[in-house]
Protein backbone atom coordinates (compact mmCIF):
# COMPACT_ATOMS: atom_id res chain seq x y z
CA UNK A 1 0.00 0.00 0.00
CA UNK A 2 1.57 3.06 -1.07
CA UNK A 3 -0.41 5.53 1.20
CA UNK A 4 -2.21 5.27 4.21
CA UNK A 5 -4.48 8.10 5.93
CA UNK A 6 -4.57 6.60 8.91
CA UNK A 7 -0.87 5.57 10.67
CA UNK A 8 -0.86 2.29 11.60
CA UNK A 9 0.50 2.00 14.92
CA UNK A 10 2.60 -1.22 16.12
CA UNK A 11 1.62 -3.37 19.12
CA UNK A 12 1.28 -1.91 22.29
CA UNK A 13 3.89 -2.11 24.81
CA UNK A 14 3.85 -3.53 28.06
CA UNK A 15 5.05 -1.54 31.06
CA UNK A 16 5.82 -3.99 33.51
CA UNK A 17 7.27 -2.82 36.94
CA UNK A 18 8.91 -5.31 39.20
CA UNK A 19 7.41 -5.87 42.30
CA UNK A 20 10.63 -6.60 44.16
CA UNK A 21 13.36 -4.81 43.90
CA UNK A 22 16.94 -5.69 45.27
CA UNK A 23 19.69 -2.31 44.74
CA UNK A 24 22.04 -4.48 45.96
CA UNK A 25 21.86 -6.93 43.11
CA UNK A 26 21.77 -4.39 40.50
CA UNK A 27 24.97 -2.67 41.90
CA UNK A 28 26.74 -6.08 41.83
CA UNK A 29 25.79 -6.91 38.03
CA UNK A 30 26.69 -3.33 37.26
CA UNK A 31 30.57 -4.07 38.72
CA UNK A 32 30.67 -7.38 37.78
CA UNK A 33 29.82 -5.65 33.68
CA UNK A 34 32.51 -2.66 34.49
CA UNK A 35 34.95 -5.48 35.59
CA UNK A 36 34.28 -7.47 32.84
CA UNK A 37 34.62 -4.93 30.43
CA UNK A 38 38.27 -3.64 32.03
CA UNK A 39 39.48 -7.11 31.97
CA UNK A 40 38.32 -7.07 28.14
CA UNK A 41 40.17 -4.07 27.33
CA UNK A 42 37.59 -2.17 26.38
CA UNK A 43 36.95 1.49 27.76
CA UNK A 44 34.54 1.70 30.91
CA UNK A 45 30.96 2.67 29.61
CA UNK A 46 32.00 1.55 26.59
CA UNK A 47 29.20 -0.81 25.72
CA UNK A 48 26.73 1.47 27.77
CA UNK A 49 27.69 4.56 25.29
CA UNK A 50 27.68 2.14 22.06
CA UNK A 51 24.16 0.74 22.97
CA UNK A 52 22.76 4.17 23.99
CA UNK A 53 24.23 5.17 20.49
CA UNK A 54 22.45 2.79 19.01
CA UNK A 55 19.08 3.92 20.79
CA UNK A 56 19.41 7.60 19.58
CA UNK A 57 20.50 6.32 16.19
CA UNK A 58 17.29 4.02 15.22
CA UNK A 59 14.81 6.88 17.00
CA UNK A 60 16.25 9.45 14.59
CA UNK A 61 15.35 7.18 11.69
CA UNK A 62 12.28 6.23 12.92
CA UNK A 63 11.46 9.56 13.20
CA UNK A 64 12.91 10.24 9.76
CA UNK A 65 10.76 7.77 8.30
CA UNK A 66 7.52 8.87 9.74
CA UNK A 67 8.15 12.60 8.54
CA UNK A 68 8.63 11.40 5.10
CA UNK A 69 4.98 9.64 5.21
CA UNK A 70 3.65 12.53 7.46
CA UNK A 71 4.16 15.17 4.66
CA UNK A 72 2.92 12.79 1.95
CA UNK A 73 0.10 12.65 3.38
CA UNK A 74 -0.24 16.23 4.23
CA UNK A 75 0.19 17.28 -0.07
CA UNK A 76 -2.39 13.74 -0.65
CA UNK A 77 -5.03 15.61 1.52
CA UNK A 78 -4.35 19.06 0.25
CA UNK A 79 -4.69 18.07 -3.22
CA UNK A 80 -8.18 16.58 -2.70
CA UNK A 81 -9.44 19.27 -0.28
CA UNK A 82 -8.16 21.56 -3.06
CA UNK A 83 -9.83 19.50 -6.47
CA UNK A 84 -13.07 19.27 -4.38
CA UNK A 85 -12.93 23.39 -3.81
CA UNK A 86 -12.34 23.31 -7.46
CA UNK A 87 -15.51 21.42 -8.28
CA UNK A 88 -17.64 23.00 -6.36
CA UNK A 89 -16.22 26.77 -7.60
CA UNK A 90 -16.68 25.25 -11.30
CA UNK A 91 -19.73 23.63 -10.73
CA UNK A 92 -21.32 27.33 -9.10
CA UNK A 93 -19.81 29.18 -12.05
CA UNK A 94 -21.39 26.90 -14.62
CA UNK A 95 -25.03 27.28 -12.97
CA UNK A 96 -24.17 31.14 -11.96
CA UNK A 97 -23.18 31.83 -15.61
Amino acid sequence: MLFSLFRNRGPREFDYTPRYYDPEKERRAERDARIKAEMDGAAPGAAYDRERFAARLRHSWQRERSGGTYIARLVLVLGGVLGLLWAIYSAYLHTAG
